[in-house]
């Protein structure tokens, strides 16, 4: 099977001028495709014949891909999870539905855009029945907002997230993935955080100083309506920003600091988890090209002496999310939490500095100096292979790697 297929949410040009029913969200959209087809993948792994049958379609999204033709790349995707699923292709599957902004306050204007990704030969008009709230309507020309008025917020047994709008086209049923998180006062605390931070940034463990800087970030584009690559958990943002301002700092600066911090203040914010983002944070240190961005997970329970720790490299265009989203629908992540071990994987851009990420990572989190390994996708193989001679120089000898490229197996 191909094993390049994270590079999809690089955040490459259009080789020419977008069609003008196009959405403005390609590397959202394309990394959305890429993880419902992971995961059908995996659903599919007692029917051998269907896996093969897909694979023609994932090898022209690859090829789609580098020809820069990301609709093209779009359009086999999901011909490739509809093989594997077992159904007939869709027209409907070109549909993108988006939302104004992905952190609302109730009392928020809601709107939400219906849009291509790729051409197809949709009926006219295009028939839309939301089931959630109950509304049916027909769309003439697209893309097209709908505007629902004043969102409220809902009664949601995890957290603030509304997932609760499905759609139906036509006779195809999607669940969508648009609805936003409401959170109340989410302005309000931002600016409470972003000035608390101001006044004590001189006194802020360098890791806090560069990690609250990023979370406000990230809660500012998604308070705008600004698309990032994956879903994002913008109140766990907000949350564990108000929780590292208001902390002991020197106790921050600490061998096994941010081990022993998520740990201790887990159950704040487990309502604002799903069972994948358990143990999990984003993170930024300090480094000489500004911050090194860093996604880790933790293990929830510790067990006898330091867990080993896993460094995922991903490949060219990439970012830190990919092997907890994408590489096999999180396969990494998985079975990093059901050894008990850590798993971190740093974002790879200029400046990378791969022996002083792994220094600060082994310090924070206690991992075993002893047991490092190294993961690596394409241009992230090639980065391991280039720093495990200098980590082993800077006593940080690296127990195993696993290198990864792209193509087929002979098989």
């Amino acid at each position: 099977m191909l094993l390049s297929l994270g590079l999809f949410l690089a955040p490459l040009a259009w080789q020419e001028a977008p069609p003008e029913h196009a959405s403005p969200d390609l590397r959202y959209q394309l990394g959305l495709r890429v993880r419902q087809m992971e995961i059908a993948f995996e659903s599919a792994k007692t029917k051998p014949k269907l896996r093969r049958a897909s694979l023609d379609a994932i090898e022209r999204s690859v090829s789609s891909f580098f020809a820069l033709d990301l609709p093209g790349a779009a359009q086999a995707l999901d011909e490739a999870r509809g093989i594997l699923e077992g159904r007939e292709d869709s027209a409907y599957d070109c549909l993108a539905v988006t939302p104004n902004a992905w952190i609302l306050e109730p009392g928020d204007s809601y709107r939400l855009t219906i849009s291509q990704i790729y051409s197809a030969e949709l009926p006219q008009p295009l028939s839309v029945r939301i089931l959630r709230p109950k509304l049916e309507f027909e769309v003439e020309s697209l893309p097209y907002t709908h505007d629902f008025g004043p969102i409220t917020l809902p009664e949601h047994p995890t957290g603030t997230r509304g997932e609760w709008y499905g759609f139906q086209f036509g006779s195809q049923s999607t669940f969508s993935t648009a609805s936003p998180e409401v959170i109340p006062a989410a302005r309000a605390r931002a600016r409470a955080a972003q000035s608390l931070r101001r006044e004590s940034i001189d006194t802020l463990a360098p890791w806090v100083a560069a990690t609250t800087r990023m979370h406000l970030e990230f809660l500012s584009q998604m308070l705008r309506g600004s698309l990032l690559e994956t879903r994002l958990p913008g109140e766990l943002f907000l949350h564990r920003t108000e929780e590292l301002l208001e902390a002991d700092q020197d106790a921050l600066q600490e061998r096994g600091a941010l081990t022993r911090w998520a740990r201790e203040n887990e159950d704040s914010s487990l309502r604002l988890r799903s069972g994948a983002l358990r143990g999990q944070e984003w993170i930024a240190l300090p480094s000489e090209a500004g911050r090194q961005v860093v996604r880790v997970q933790i293990p929830r329970a510790p067990r006898e002496g330091r867990p080993p720790l896993v460094i995922a490299l991903h490949g060219m265009g990439g970012s830190e999310n990919m092997f907890f989203d994408g590489y096999g629908n999180g396969k990494a992540a998985s079975l990093a939490r059901t050894k008990g071990w850590f798993l971190a994987a740093p974002r790879i851009g200029a400046g990378f500095d791969l022996v002083a990420t792994t220094q600060q990572l082994l310090h924070l989190l206690d991992a075993d100096p002893q047991r490092v390994f190294l993961i690596g996708h394409s241009m992230g193989a090639a980065q391991a292979i280039a720093a495990a001679h200098r980590l082993k120089q800077a006593q940080v000898p690296v127990s195993g790697m696993m290198l990864i490229g792209g193509g087929r197996t002979a098989s």
